[in-house]
């Protein structure tokens, strides 16, 4: 089993800050599924002649369908914790970064029904210290005994499945973005049928 994980939205809960922060995970059963999804990424690379890294928000809407039309046949599934931060009152989750990230890592993963068996996990090195930090301390410390078998930290730049990861968790955030942005729904709809979970917590 490999999970990708990654998170939309910031930590903080000052003036300015994301309404909502939210963390997904890519669950390929099979690390056979996981490296045909990288195929279909790196063939879709070739066929547009896009050398970049795929980055939901530095992508226009022509790449933004072309990626999800071509990983569409891939076999994987997603799970989501979603958090409205406004109904969060804990005064130190709200002036711990940290500790608020821990707590939606625990949520999403500790209560998974046993979801993950032996996952290797794949985090995007290059993301914000802040969750990095949580991340790795709460993997290591706090799931069950055969959860995690293996943890990886990995550039975004040279890892197509964790810009996958990006694409999708930046995609179904979209809409949370409260600005009525056009086409708020129409990647997220795209991916709807490979949905597993998601937890709103509001």
């Amino acid at each position: 089993m490999l999970v990708v994980i990654d998170e939309s939205g910031d930590p903080g809960f000052k003036t300015g800050s994301s309404s909502h922060f939210i963390i997904g995970m890519i669950i390929f059963d099979q690390f056979a599924d996981a490296e045909a999804a990288a195929h279909m990424i790196h063939n879709l690379k070739r066929e547009i002649g896009y050398r970049r890294e795929f980055h939901f928000n530095k992508c226009d809407n022509r790449k933004r369908d072309d990626f999800f039309q071509a990983i569409a046949p891939a076999k994987f599934k997603i799970r989501l914790f979603i958090v409205e931060k406004r109904v969060i009152h804990s005064h130190h989750l709200k002036q711990n970064r940290e500790s608020f990230v821990n707590y939606c890592l625990k949520m999403m993963m500790k209560y998974d029904n046993e979801r993950l068996v032996g996952a290797h996990i794949k985090i995007d090195g290059s993301g914000s210290r802040i969750f990095k930090q949580a991340a790795k301390a709460y993997l290591t410390r706090e799931l069950r005994a055969g959860c995690i078998k293996k943890i990886d930290y990995r550039d975004s730049k040279n890892d197509v499945l964790i810009q996958l990861a990006d694409m999708i968790v930046s995609a179904y955030a979209r809409p949370y973005q409260g600005d009525g942005r056009a086409n708020a729904y129409r990647w997220r709809n795209m991916i709807e049928h490979k949905i597993e979970n998601i937890w709103n917590f509001a």
